[in-house]
């Protein structure tokens, strides 16, 4: 929206400044200055509402040019995300200062390349960085198997590395609310028995990932860090995105200032109009 805003003001303000180019019969010299200014206050308010746009999401952030010793960030807190940067600290840490200090994060590995940046995700709950692909794996868990935190997650992997056929299944006493619903427990029985004890999934991306693989990263992490990312739905904010769209927290001003913006060059287009009359 904002790009085309910004073009939109830009044609505008030009075809203003070149109104005296046009054969218009019966307009005065004044006209013509009056509505070359009202085309220069569109000119500049076409990139004055993209900059604070960027300034406020922080998307200008990923306009910069690469820097080997700088991450980008989507930082999620409690009312509503931003992108920020970071700068990567030996061993493994992210450092970002806020307008209240600094945060460290622990790296984790595993970032989004755009535009030449290591973009990480993170959040305000957690002390590390949230890849992609662990929350669609833990995504998948909770809805196949009905884990709600690391201790279930952990107590059922530890029966369920061992059955040794699909009928163990029935033992297993935390299982017993999937298996009574036909739907979950016809995903579970599809499913490859070697597939099932290593509680392999396919993610998002094509790859495979298998408990062994969470447990090696879960390994760098403290168990305060694990409990949360199970407990909390990090797969997707979107409730948190929402809040983007209205004033609050970081706060969405553009729903006023393109509205008065608008208001503004209309009401000097009318003053210089009864002004020149």
């Amino acid at each position: 929206m904002f790009v085309q805003l910004l073009f939109g003001l830009l044609f505008a303000g030009t075809m203003f400044i070149m109104l005296d180019m046009l054969p218009i019969g019966g307009a005065n010299p004044f006209f013509y200055t009056s509505m070359k200014y009202v085309g220069v206050i569109c000119i500049w308010m076409g990139p004055l509402l993209y900059y604070v746009r960027d300034v406020i999401t922080g998307a200008h952030n990923i306009n910069e040019m690469p820097n080997p010793l700088l991450a980008k960030i989507i930082h999620m807190g409690k009312s509503s995300g931003r992108i920020m940067k970071a700068k990567k600290v030996d061993p493994n840490r992210l450092i970002c200062k806020t307008k209240t200090g600094y945060m460290n994060i622990k790296d984790t590995g595993d970032p989004i390349n755009i535009a030449g940046h290591d973009l990480f995700i993170t959040s305000q709950d957690i002390g590390h960085n949230i890849p992609v692909w662990l929350c669609d794996l833990i995504d998948k868990w909770k809805t196949k198997y009905g884990v709600r935190n690391e201790d279930e997650w952990s107590k059922l992997y530890e029966k369920i590395k061992n059955i040794k056929s699909y009928a163990d299944l029935e033992n297993i006493e935390f299982l017993k609310p999937v298996m009574a619903d036909p739907e979950k427990r016809k995903l579970i029985l599809d499913m490859d028995l070697d597939d099932l004890r290593n509680m392999r999934e396919r993610l998002y991306d094509g790859r495979v990932i298998n408990a062994k693989a969470y447990i090696g990263w879960s390994e760098g992490a403290t168990p305060y860090d694990n409990e949360s990312i199970i407990s909390s739905t990090v797969a997707h904010h979107r409730a948190q995105d929402m809040s983007l769209k209205t004033l609050g927290g970081t706060g969405d001003y553009m729903k006023y200032i393109i509205p008065l913006a608008i208001i503004l060059i209309l009401g000097a287009v009318a003053y210089q109009i009864f002004k020149g009359g």
